[in-house]
């Protein structure tokens, strides 16, 4: 009877953490969305330029990025529960540091701060599940915890926008001190601690390297909206990024403890797919940067109304996430691939046509497009790149496809942040304004449009709305760039189906096991 219950306690406290742990990941996916609808608002708060405000976005999702990958690692050398804890303080802490931050500088800082602790946050508890669960119970497991985090896609711009329009921003932060206590509180009570069989040594180089070789990629592109593309420091720190970034791939050939089996990029099918990986989301993360600032600085919409428009990409997305279970055992992850980038160049096509007078029906209906066109790739890109692997390379397959998602995401916002910022510059027409007006309006279009708004000066808001609707067709032609790059790659580099792949692996591990 005794033994009955200790079963039942430990069936129960296991979900209990599962829950915990589900909470967690909501926290760091709205942490990840939830900014873009106050990217307005803080720009006003603190007189942040568009730069500063890439890098409100770009501090988390780089640091998240850079330090996945020695998360684990950390996580089976010092025990999984410890550190998860310690990210769970740090995350809280961080947060208080980004609500009540006095300057831009502070706020980068907590944000940074905010992404390592995510990091962390993703990657155990991801690696805690197999410990906890049985095989049978871990895809259940898995899934719920999946579901937690796409479930703050389409919630954070909504709640951000409820939030900015009722109450003060910074509770968009301190919403996350309360949440993360109580799962704090509950991986404590119900949640074993756990370390890795094997405790390899921790190539704190490698982190290095990668760390500041993709800084130095996001501070050059950003820096080139701000000084322009010609500008000799901003090229030169995006060149020395990228140098330091193929030092780290060496690096990870020649040292014993590598953060990155380099075999797995021996699989042509897992390189492509990555590399679409990338691609797609540098797409979704720089155009969630851009279409906020347009629907609440050209179309006059307060946050909330901003996150209920963007429900319509968001839609998007998860009708593509259907649309590819059903199909794809039909059609094969290269025809819908291809025909996922295929609707986002449409999408960005028609989006570059977007003016003034365009109608929000016609914005949805090219945003819907895209979202469409992203889920269909997403998913069906990770689901191709991982059957491509060896099943005891699917680990680290799975955590270099996070890192590159993340590392996506922060190179769409630095890249279109800055075609958007120099188009709006190039464009603007401020000789006949006084010194003070011009600078506010060259430096930031959202305090300009603030400052514009208040003066009688019809022609300086007409030209400022006007600038930023060509840096935004910009962006979109950049889009469709991306997507025609995604259109080809897929096309002749992927093969007909997964099953193809599979059955190559299946034969190499055979192969290995005799």
């Amino acid at each position: 009877m005794l033994h009955n219950n200790q079963n039942t306690k430990h069936e129960q406290s296991k979900w209990w953490a599962l829950i915990a742990l589900t909470l967690a990941a909501v926290m760091v996916g709205l942490d990840m969305t939830i900014l873009n609808i106050a990217l307005p608002t803080l720009s006003i708060t603190f007189d942040a330029t568009t730069n500063q405000l890439q890098w409100f976005i770009n501090a988390y999702t780089l640091a998240l990025a850079v330090f996945m990958l020695p998360a684990g690692i950390l996580g089976d050398r010092f025990g999984r529960k410890k550190l998860l804890i310690s990210a769970f303080i740090m995350f809280a802490a961080s947060s208080l540091l980004c609500a009540f931050a006095p300057n831009t500088e502070v706020f980068i800082i907590g944000r940074v701060l905010l992404g390592i602790a995510a990091a962390f946050v993703i990657t155990l508890s991801t690696a805690i599940l197999p410990v906890i669960f049985t095989s049978g119970e871990r895809s259940k497991a898995v899934a719920i915890l999946m579901i937690g985090s796409m479930l703050s896609l389409p919630i954070g711009p909504l709640l951000g926008g409820w939030i900015l329009d009722h109450f003060w921003w910074g509770w968009i932060f301190l919403l996350n001190v309360p949440i993360i206590a109580l799962a704090g509180v509950a991986v404590i009570m119900f949640l074993p601690e756990s370390r890795g069989e094997q405790q390899s040594k921790v190539d704190y180089v490698g982190i290095l390297l990668s760390g500041i070789g993709l800084f130095c990629v996001s501070y050059g592109t950003i820096e080139t909206g701000a000084r322009g593309w010609s500008d000799s420091l901003a090229l030169s720190t995006v060149i020395v990024g990228f140098v330091l970034v193929g030092f780290f791939a060496l690096w990870q050939y020649k040292t014993r403890f590598p953060l990155i089996d380099m075999a797995i990029f021996r699989t042509p099918v897992f390189r492509w797919s990555l590399i679409l990986s990338v691609l797609v989301n540098i797409l979704l993360f720089g155009m969630l940067f851009i279409i906020p600032l347009y629907y609440q600085i050209v179309i006059k919409t307060d946050a909330f109304g901003s996150g209920l428009r963007l429900l319509s990409l968001v839609a998007g997305l998860v009708v593509g996430g259907i649309v590819t279970e059903i199909t794809i055992a039909k059609l094969g992850e290269k025809k819908i691939i291809v025909s996922g980038f295929f609707l986002v160049a449409f999408a960005t096509i028609a989006g570059s046509m977007t003016t003034l007078e365009s109608t929000e029906w016609f914005v949805g209906a090219w945003l819907a497009i895209f979202g469409l066109g992203v889920g269909l790739t997403m998913p069906t890109v990770m689901n191709l790149a991982l059957g491509a692997l060896l099943s005891k390379q699917s680990g680290i397959g799975s955590s270099v496809i996070q890192t590159g998602r993340q590392v996506g995401g922060a190179l769409g916002v630095a890249i279109f942040g800055s075609v958007l910022n120099t188009g709006y510059r190039n464009n603007l027409q401020l000789e006949q304004f006084p010194d003070d007006v011009r600078a506010v309006v060259h430096d930031s279009v959202a305090a300009g449009a603030v400052v514009a708004e208040k003066l009688p000066f019809p022609k300086l808001l007409d030209n400022l709305y006007q600038s930023f609707m060509v840096g935004m067709s910009n962006v979109l032609w950049i889009c469709f760039a991306i997507a025609l790059v995604g259109i080809l790659v897929s096309f002749i580099c992927l093969p007909a189906s997964v099953n193809e792949e599979k059955q190559h692996v299946q034969k190499g591990e055979k192969s290995i096991g005799r």
